[in-house]
């Protein structure tokens, strides 16, 4: 195997081993303020165009945002949303909520802005598959990781 495919299949692994579970959460518990890009507002007002001709697609696989929860962010959606990791797991987009501070977003701001901006109030939702933060070893693969896979929908 070359030192790409390895690399490669380490952050597969990464990935697979920090997946939490996929789940419906409200864009305000989200923070995308540091996804790595700087903010364009044309990005966001052309993506509302796209919304209002095409819907948001939020339940398309490949629009879904990365979030990063740590251990202790995570054990504090269980309690706010009233739910076990088993069920978090199992059930079919769970809805959660949080009483903590936001979740880090590994990418997606333009989305997600043009979604707060496009949608009504109580429609401003997105899918999010959460992970677990690693050491920082480990989330700097799985980041790399995102950055590759990230803005399949930026038109």
């Amino acid at each position: 195997m070359d030192r790409t495919a390895r690399r490669n299949q380490d952050v597969a692994d990464t990935t697979a081993k920090s997946f939490i579970a996929t789940v419906k959460i409200a864009i305000k518990y989200l923070d995308y303020s540091h996804c790595g890009r700087q903010y364009d507002p044309a990005i966001s007002q052309r993506l509302q165009s796209v919304f209002a001709s095409e819907g948001c697609l939020r339940f398309t696989d490949t629009n879904y945002v990365p979030v990063l929860v740590t251990s202790d962010q995570l054990q504090s959606i269980l309690r706010s949303s009233d739910t076990s990791l088993e069920a978090l797991q199992t059930e079919t987009l769970p809805e959660i909520t949080l009483v903590i501070r936001k979740l880090r977003c590994l990418h997606s701001q333009h989305r997600l802005a043009a979604a707060l901006d496009f949608l009504p109030v109580s429609e401003q939702w997105w899918i999010a598959n959460l992970y677990l933060s690693t050491e920082e070893r480990e989330l700097s693969k799985f980041s790399k990781f995102v950055q590759s896979q990230k803005e399949r929908y930026d038109h």
